[in-house]
């Protein structure tokens, strides 16, 4: 599974491109620190999932994630925060799916292991 990470945090981008790295059906594509970089990423490459910081400087989420559909709709987007309470927001926007930063790595690894058999990356 091909994976974008954009995360406004170098170091949330440095430890989950090392827990990925360290499985063996994961391979980051690359990573964004902001709205712009994520944009031009997607021009560039086409992931299988986008990890997406939730707090990711730029526009805000709700459009990020629109502009994501529109560009690329074969794509999910996986959003990540660390308030538990923004989920069913984040949901409603249209994100496919939803971690807590707060969850142990073994949840992020689970919830990726579904999309890897999902549908909609087929």
């Amino acid at each position: 599974m091909r994976i974008l990470i954009a995360d406004q945090q170098p170091k949330v981008r440095f430890a989950l491109n090392v827990l990925l790295q360290n499985q063996k059906d994961y391979l980051v594509v690359g990573h964004a620190a902001n709205t712009g970089e994520l944009l031009s990423h997607l021009q560039q490459i086409t992931p299988d999932i986008i990890l997406l910081d939730s707090n990711l400087p730029g526009m805000p989420i709700a459009e990020l994630i629109q502009t994501i559909q529109l560009r690329s709709p074969k794509i999910p987007t996986l959003v990540m925060s660390a308030n538990p309470e923004s989920q069913q927001t984040l949901l409603s926007f249209g994100a496919d799916d939803y971690v807590s930063k707060n969850e142990a790595a073994t949840h992020l690894l689970e919830i990726l292991r579904r999309f890897s058999v999902s549908p909609l990356l087929q």
